[in-house]
């Protein structure tokens, strides 16, 4: 079940890449009374060609508003293309006047959690909110997306840069599974508790 965490604004964004995760959220928002708004961010590579064609073909045949941003600056010296990506997709976000909504989930926030943990040396999960970007699936997991996906024909893509092991987070992803599994079997309610007291302001 798709659970929603804090009070939608009357109108808003949702990012799309065109995966099961950001197409349910989009498919589950545009069903509200709320005003919504699909924007898609081209990473240059093949798997946004991909994505946004699956966004399009949605957009187009559910009647839903759509617009996309191309990423076009340069990445920094020591800075990851996983980073570079990050900081491009939120500067398109923060340069709009509308609220946008991403589509992270509870499975995102044990990543996040294992992240901050394991590599930055800090606790912490995915923020509620970031400027005008809120997050209102953290208390939703990403079967319950897939599923979604599936009861309501929805394609969608699966993009490869998500399982490519030279990224952190497809790495970290492997790890979360393990330590769920036969480590920490409490870990997904510890990082759930974490979300619900995250309260949106």
């Amino acid at each position: 079940m798709i659970k929603v965490q804090g009070k939608l604004p009357k109108e808003f964004y949702v990012a799309v890449s065109g995966g099961p995760d950001s197409l349910a959220a989009l498919d589950f928002f545009s069903k509200s009374n709320n005003k919504v708004h699909a924007i898609f961010v081209h990473h240059g590579t093949k798997s946004s060609n991909f994505g946004q064609r699956a966004v399009e073909h949605y957009c187009s045949g559910r009647q839903v508003s759509y617009e996309s941003a191309t990423i076009t600056g340069k990445i920094s010296q020591g800075q990851s293309l996983e980073e570079y990506w990050r900081n491009e997709r939120y500067k398109i976000f923060h340069s709009k006047d509308l609220p946008v909504v991403t589509c992270h989930q509870l499975d995102d926030c044990i990543e996040e959690y294992l992240i901050n943990t394991l590599v930055r040396g800090r606790l912490g999960i995915i923020p509620y909110q970031n400027k005008n970007v809120i997050r209102p699936l953290r208390r939703t997991e990403k079967q319950d997306l897939l599923d979604w996906c599936a009861q309501n024909d929805i394609a969608y893509i699966t993009d490869n840069t998500n399982t490519d092991q030279r990224f952190l987070r497809p790495r970290v992803r492997n790890i979360a599974a393990q330590v769920n599994a036969l480590i920490n079997p409490g870990l997904k309610k510890l990082v759930h508790k974490m979300v619900i007291q995250d309260k949106p302001q």
